[in-house]
């Protein structure tokens, strides 16, 4: 970060994540700018502007209904300076056998989780409290929403999944930081739901 006069004139996202989380961002000259039109192949951004008119790649929104009863509008979230992670897992029974190896029985794939990394940053030098309070309203949600992302959709929009592109927040954390009232990082873990029908037999 630079400072003028106390005030916080620049930030690096890239030291952020270092600060924050133990990594930091490999950057990569492709000789020109992005485009900002550009879409994956299920037609999903891959670059949006940030507060401060910045390019970032890979935007992540969630979108929701509020579950207060009166049947509001559609409520759109887009998570600041994402960088989202993906596990994905299989069930299966394993049999050690008794000289050596193991026999592995396949029995299915495992809900897909998301572990997105972030930081909230406000403007003017000022604590982005209306930006957090935003975040704490979204884990609030007893249900699940959709989510919006390039790689995301690569795991969840497939047609075993019947394009179901929702997500339940599993959980949400602020690490500490170095005391900016500016930044704020956050963490958020989500998982993959499905959607199912129950049979009377």
């Amino acid at each position: 970060m630079s400072y003028r006069d106390g005030q916080i004139i620049s930030i690096s996202v890239e030291n952020l994540f270092q600060d924050y989380f133990g990594f930091k961002p490999q950057q990569f000259d492709f000789g020109k700018l992005p485009v900002l039109n550009q879409k994956s192949k299920k037609g999903v951004p891959l670059y949006d502007i940030d507060q401060f008119g910045e390019t970032y790649f890979m935007p992540v929104t969630l979108k929701y209904t509020p579950d207060d009863g009166t049947g509001g509008a559609v409520q759109t979230l887009k998570l600041s300076y994402p960088s989202v992670e993906v596990d994905c897992r299989k069930n299966m029974v394993i049999t050690e056998l008794t000289k050596r190896g193991s026999v592995k029985e396949l029995i299915s794939n495992s809900d897909f989780r998301f572990r997105i990394r972030g930081f909230i940053i406000g403007a003017n030098n000022q604590w982005p409290e209306d930006e957090l309070q935003a975040l704490e309203q979204l884990y609030e949600q007893q249900q699940s929403m959709v989510i919006q992302s390039a790689i995301t959709d690569i795991f969840l929009m497939t047609k075993v999944r019947g394009g179901n592109d929702k997500v339940v927040i599993e959980n949400l954390h602020f690490p500490a930081g170095r005391g900016d009232i500016r930044v704020r990082a956050y963490e958020m873990e989500l998982v993959s739901d499905e959607n199912f029908s129950l049979e009377e037999i």
